[in-house]
């Protein structure tokens, strides 16, 4: 079996992602007064779907900056509320995040960027990021490492105070500090760059038929999850252009995807 090394784990140590650097400003939300917040919040309300800027007012207007951060990064509950049945619709309320999250959340912290890099930790990495690439690797016969991931290396950046790790707009601070005699300059300037694929033109050209067969398939809307009238909305307003739809679609693909393999191997 051959090794391969990665690099899992950087961004959630050292705030490398976007969503650590906008935590802070998410945060600040909270010193408006509650009754400006709530009236925020009431006009998203009467906003028809379709307004620019209906999730951004709807975020501002929430209690805490927990549920605003998860309302941010996740799927807005504008977009959950016109696409789901209502036995499907699930509270955002900070009580049940706490609840449900509890796990994934440090209690008693007011610091969001604490919160945020706790949350893309213990949620995101060990429940997405680390099971992709260990299902995959060991498919492949590759035994995949995550030196970063080391528990003493994790201990000290747990104690790094976050202006060493998030100056200027960008995340990883202190870590391209300690390699950067170890790299080529031009290296350390590119910007942040995952591994995504181009699915929004997919969903527009190559998959358009495919993704319409089986998203608006009677198998899948006689499931009773989904707002059929809304899914359509969706996938029009992606084709035009309007909106990148492609994340929300590829969920409602897979989950799909998912039902019809269970069933076919039941």
């Amino acid at each position: 079996m051959s090794s391969f090394w990665r690099g899992d784990g950087g961004d959630e140590l050292f705030g490398g992602y976007e969503v650590h650097q906008s935590a802070p400003g998410l945060g600040r939300w909270s010193t408006l007064p509650r009754f400006v917040r709530r009236g925020i919040g009431g006009l998203a309300d009467i906003l028809p779907y379709s307004a620019y800027g209906k999730n951004f007012l709807r975020m501002v207007g929430l209690e805490s900056g927990v549920a605003r951060y998860l309302e941010r990064n996740y799927a807005h509950y504008n977009l959950r509320k016109q696409l789901l049945t209502p036995e499907w619709m699930l509270p955002m309320e900070e009580a049940w995040l706490l609840e449900k999250m509890g796990h994934c959340l440090v209690r008693g912290e007011g610091n969001l960027l604490t919160q945020s890099l706790y949350f893309e930790a213990t949620a995101t990495l060990l429940g997405d990021m680390l099971v992709k690439v260990d299902r995959m690797s060991m498919a492949n016969s590759l035994e995949v490492r995550s030196p970063l991931l080391d528990h003493r290396l994790a201990e000290l950046a747990a104690a790094i105070p976050h202006g060493w790790k998030i100056r200027e707009g960008r995340g990883k601070h202190i870590f391209l500090r300690a390699v950067a005699d170890r790299l080529p300059p031009e290296l350390l300037r590119l910007p942040k760059k995952g591994f995504g694929v181009p699915l929004a033109a997919w969903f527009r050209r190559e998959l358009r038929d495919m993704l319409r067969g089986v998203l608006l398939s009677e198998k899948f809307l006689g499931r009773g999850m989904v707002n059929a009238v809304f899914v359509r909305a969706l996938l029009d307003e992606h084709d035009t252009g309007r909106r990148d739809n492609s994340h929300w679609l590829w969920s409602l693909l897979t989950l799909e995807l998912w039902f019809r393999d269970l069933e076919q191997n039941a």
